[in-house]
């Protein structure tokens, strides 16, 4: 009797097996569909954010109070103190303009296109800060279309000009036709991670480095960390 139920035995083994052989695909489905719900399940941990020293919070407020300050200028008046801060030898190395004739002229806003039109050169003693006529180009806007927080333009949209850099050597934009000041933060180097600093002006701007570079050389570079800290907020 055995040597009868031997065969059917095996058999009915072998096909239980390929019943569960053919569910396994099943089974890695539902085995990573598990393992993903217990992944979303468990908390993110973050780093712990060190805590600001009363300095670094001092620094940051007299950051914030300096910008405002600048920031709430009128352009003429922005202008005013921008041209005379230039002429501080301490901060600014400056070059006149030798002819009023310069490449995308045509494309800048009428105060910034008249201001370049006197300055061939306008750069920081500490080679941070660079506006040169002769290097002035078509800007293209890094490719943030995918984040909900990018104001720049499309490609297509308008001609942009790069008419410099900020003193961490990222580009400094205008749009086509506008006075408007973009600081395009990591821009210079194709990073996804960029962010955007704003001003009403070149002359707004001007300033606010200006006394940005007087204060660094009070405060050394705290104070620079606390500016950095003011261009993300």
């Amino acid at each position: 009797m055995w040597g009868l139920l031997t065969p059917l035995l095996f058999a009915i083994l072998i096909v239980w097996l390929m019943s569960r052989w053919v569910r396994l695909p099943e089974y890695a489905q539902s085995a990573r569909e598990w393992l993903a719900a217990r992944r979303a399940a468990e908390p993110v941990r973050r780093p712990a954010q060190p805590q600001a020293t009363p300095e670094e919070l001092a620094l940051r407020e007299r950051y914030r109070i300096r910008r405002e300050q600048v920031m709430a200028l009128g352009e003429a008046e922005a202008r005013a103190r921008a041209e005379e801060a230039l002429r501080d030898g301490r901060v600014w190395r400056c070059a006149p303009a030798r002819t009023a004739e310069y490449a995308h002229s045509g494309l800048l806003g009428p105060s910034l296109r008249a201001f370049l039109a006197e300055w061939d050169r306008i750069e920081d003693a500490f080679g941070g800060v660079r506006i040169r006529r002769d290097e002035l180009a078509l800007y293209r806007w890094p490719d943030l279309a995918g984040l909900s927080f990018s104001t720049a333009p499309a490609a297509d949209e308008d001609r942009s000009v790069c008419i410099g850099t900020d003193r961490d050597g990222d580009p400094l934009v205008v749009r086509q036709g506008q006075e408007r000041v973009t600081v395009v933060h990591g821009g210079r180097t194709g990073s996804r991670e960029v962010w955007f600093s704003e001003f009403p002006s070149v002359f707004h701007f001007l300033l606010l480095q200006h006394s940005e570079v007087e204060a660094a050389e009070n405060g050394g570079a705290a104070d620079r960390a606390g500016r950095r800290f003011g261009e993300m907020q």
